[in-house]
This record gives structure tokens, sequence and C-alpha cells, in this order.
């Protein structure tokens, strides 16, 4: 994860969920450890897999004593749990930032703020799509999830294109996201390829966005 915040000092966005059964830590020491902790199951789920994963492998990642590791995590399924939810959180605080710089951006701005957006998911977007999919995540809380992710981004659209409707925003943040999801499939592309196709991405989004201020 690129954001280490403590995932229970948030409220979790509709579609996540609401209790990881993590226990909050009370001092700053906990919650530099709580970061670590976090930090080493990130680091071990990706190399090999969550259910190779095991606490004690986590504890020595992040050097932490085992009692102090399910002190904060009585399970693996609560820190992973926890990992779904700090991934949740980070994309919601970034469409938020976003759309609060959004009303003085330019056209151009705009469109490499939101490919910037996607970018800075996408290292860890596919772990969170496999922890969650092993979790058991539901149908409907992956749809809940979606639907606040197209808010977010009918809002940056609002707010950086003046003069677009609620209406007409509702139908951009679809097409954005659709169109943004491309770059998931660059990402398996060479290097050279990928400068290229990225930027011929730009250009769609660029093109999209400035053909709604023309309307």
């Amino acid at each position: 994860m690129t954001s280490q915040s403590d995932p229970s000092t948030s409220s979790a966005p509709p579609g996540t969920r609401a209790s990881t059964g993590a226990r909050e830590p009370m001092r700053k020491r906990g919650h530099i450890r709580v970061a670590a902790i976090m930090r080493a199951g990130v680091e071990l789920f990706e190399a090999k897999g969550y259910e190779a994963t095991t606490m004690t492998e986590i504890a020595t990642r992040s050097g932490t004593a085992t009692a102090s590791l399910y002190r904060f995590f009585p399970s693996k399924e609560a820190l992973a749990d926890a990992l779904l939810m700090q991934y949740a959180q980070h994309v919601m605080s970034s469409l938020g930032s976003l759309r609060d710089r959004a009303s003085g951006m330019t056209v151009d701005e705009l469109t490499e703020g939101l490919v910037a957006f996607r970018l800075d998911l996408q290292s860890h977007r596919k772990f969170a799509v496999e922890l969650a999919d092993v979790r058991g995540g539901s149908a409907d809380q992956q749809k809940q999830f979606r639907t606040v992710i197209v808010g977010g981004l009918a809002d940056v659209v609002l707010h950086g294109l003046p003069g677009v409707t609620k209406g007409k925003a509702d139908a951009m943040a679809v097409i954005l996201l659709h169109t943004l999801k491309i770059i998931t499939l660059i990402a398996q592309e060479k290097p050279a390829a990928r400068l290229k196709l990225l930027s011929e991405v730009k250009t769609l989004i660029r093109g999209y966005l400035a053909s709604a201020t023309l309307a």
C-alpha cells in the first residue's frame, strides 16, 4: 500500500468492512508498530500469497513479537480485512484530494490528475482484488464500492468542468472509470510501448473532457 494510515481512525467507505477485528493502538509507538505490521503483511501477501503467508512470518518481517502482533491483529483474517479497508480509504482519499484541486485545473491538468490517480493505485490494485476474493468479498460489496468510486469521479468532474450538470457528470464518471481501466492492460506491455500507449490514453481523456466543456 502506498498509504500507511491507521485503518481504525477513519470511517469505512460504503462497501467495505466496517469492523476488521483489529485493535486500535492507543499510543504513538503502537501506531508505528501497526504500520510496520501492515507493511509487512502487504509485502508477504504480494510475494507469497495470502494462504501461504503465516503470522509468524509477518511478525518476523515487521520486527514484532508474536504476542504483540496478535494483540493488534487477533488473526490473519483481521489483518487482511484491515489492509482492504486501508486500500479503500486510500482510494477515496485520493479522489477527494483530486476533487479539492480540480476547480483550479485546466483540462490538461485534470487529465494528468486522473491518470496519476489510477497509476498511484495500480501497483496494489491486483493485490487488493485478490485479497478481497480470498476473504470472500460479496458481489454486493464490490458493486457498492464501485458506486462510491463512480461518485467520487463524478465529483471531480463537477468541480473541474464548470457548467457540467450532475447527470452529465455521473455519465462521464462511468466512461472515465472504464477508460482508466485500460491502464491495467497497458501495464502488461513492454516499457517503451507503455509510455506510448499511456500517452494515447491521456489523449482520449483530454479530448473527452474538453468536449464536455463545449457541449
